[in-house]
C-alpha cells in the first residue's frame, strides 16, 4: 500500500505539472518549488494527523468482511495518504524537468537524499517514535522549502518559508514533550488500559500495559503445576496486536 501510494503520487504529480504546465511558468521555477515544498511539509503533517482521526480497523474485514463502510473508510485512507505524496513528488518532477540541463546532478543528489532518508528514517523511528519521524519530515521539507526561497530574488518566501519551518520544529518538540499526536488502535488494550512503557524501532511499536483484570495466573513462563496466586503481571504487544504476558519474578528459584 505505501509502495503504491508514493508511485501513484509521484506519477500523479507529473501528468498535474504536464497538464497545468501554463501554471508553472520557468521564471518563477524557485518560488513554485519552495510553495510546493511547504505543502508537501504541512501535507504530511496534516494526513498523518487526520488519519489517525480514521476509525478503521483491519480485524473488521477478517471477521465482518468488507462493508460499504469499511470500503469507504479504506477509499479515504488512500485520499489523504496520497495527498502529501503529491507535493513530494511536484517537487521532484519540477527540479528535474526545470534544471534539464544538469539533470544528472540533480537525479544524483535526488538519488543521495533518498539513500539518506532510508537510514535517517531507521534512526528517527528508534529515537523520535513514528508520529515525531513524520514531523521530522515536515521540518526537512521547511528546510527545502527555506533553500528554493532564498534562490529567489526579490520575494517574501523565504520569511514564509522560515515561519513556517519554526512552527514545525516547535510541534516537534511540543509533541515530544506532551505527545499530542499519537499512534494508537481505536480499540484493545490502548483504549482500555494504561501505557506504562512505550519505545519504537525501525519494524514495530513495542507497548507494555497494566492489566490488573485478570484474576487467574497466566502466562508462557508458569509450570503448569503452579496452584498459587497470579504473581503479577504486564502484557507486552507488538504493534497493538501480537502480544504475551510479562511474569513478575522475584528472582528465587523455589517455586
Amino acid at each position: 500500500m505505501v509502495i503504491s501510494l508514493a508511485l501513484l503520487g509521484s506519477g500523479a504529480a507529473g501528468v498535474w505539472l504536464y497538464l497545468a504546465a501554463s501554471r508553472f511558468p520557468p521564471e518563477k521555477t524557485n518560488q513554485q518549488l519552495a510553495s510546493l515544498a511547504i505543502l508537501f511539509a504541512f501535507s504530511t503533517v496534516a494526513a498523518f494527523w487526520l488519519y489517525l482521526q480514521i476509525p478503521f480497523e483491519f480485524k473488521t474485514i477478517s471477521k465482518e468482511g468488507l462493508s460499504w463502510t469499511t470500503a469507504g473508510w479504506l477509499a479515504l485512507i488512500y485520499l489523504v495518504l496520497s495527498i502529501p505524496f503529491l507535493f513530494g513528488g511536484a517537487v521532484i518532477a519540477l527540479a528535474i524537468s526545470r534544471f534539464s540541463q544538469s539533470v544528472g546532478r540533480v537525479y544524483f543528489v535526488d538519488l543521495i537524499g533518498a539513500s539518506l532518508g532510508c537510514i535517517m528514517s531507521i534512526i528517527a523511528l528508534t529515537t523520535l517514535g513514528a508520529a515525531n519521524a513524520v514531523l521530522l519530515v515536515g521540518i526537512l521539507a521547511a528546510m527545502a522549502s527555506l533553500l528554493f526561497a532564498l534562490a529567489e530574488r526579490p520575494s517574501r518566501c523565504p520569511l514564509i518559508s522560515g515561519l513556517s519551518l519554526v512552527l514545525l520544529i516547535g510541534l516537534l518538540v511540543g509533541n515530544q514533550s506532551f505527545a499530542w499526536m499519537q499512534v494508537r488502535a481505536s480499540g484493545g488494550y490502548d483504549a482500555r488500559n494504561e501505557i506504562v512503557y512505550e519505545k519504537w524501532n525501525a519494524l514495530a511499536r513495542i507497548s507494555v500495559y497494566e492489566d490488573p483484570h485478570w484474576l487467574q495466573p497466566f502466562g508462557w513462563g508458569l509450570s503448569p503445576t503452579y496452584q498459587g496466586p497470579d504473581p503479577g503481571h504486564l502484557m507486552l504487544l507488538i504493534d497493538a496486536n501480537a502480544g504475551t504476558p510479562i511474569q513478575k519474578w522475584d528472582g528465587s528459584m523455589d517455586r
